[in-house]
């Protein structure tokens, strides 16, 4: 398990293994998926079809909003669904 460490003004600073308890750690159940805020609003397609490309401009000191992808199960088979609803499984934190 990993760690997204932001500033209150969501700045982001980095990733790193979260070997144990901290302070002011918010806990989430799903996946998140950091993204610039410069980026328009995005929904579950768009997050699961570029992920990789939205995360990688992300370096420290960037503002970021947080995607939380839930309620699906992590098998790499369902994520690439969206089970029937376009957005129900994304949630801008």
């Amino acid at each position: 398990m990993h760690y997204i460490e932001l500033d209150d003004n969501g700045v982001f600073h980095g990733v790193y293994p979260l070997n144990e308890e901290i302070a002011g750690t918010a806990f989430y159940d799903g996946v998140l998926v950091p993204v610039l805020s410069s980026e328009p609003a995005i929904g579950f397609k768009q997050v699961m079809g570029s992920w990789p490309a939205l995360t990688e401009k992300i370096t420290p000191g960037c503002s970021v909003h947080i995607y939380r992808l839930s309620g699906i199960p992590l098998a790499s088979a369902k994520l690439g669904t969206d089970h029937g609803c376009s957005d129900s499984h994304i949630e801008r934190l």
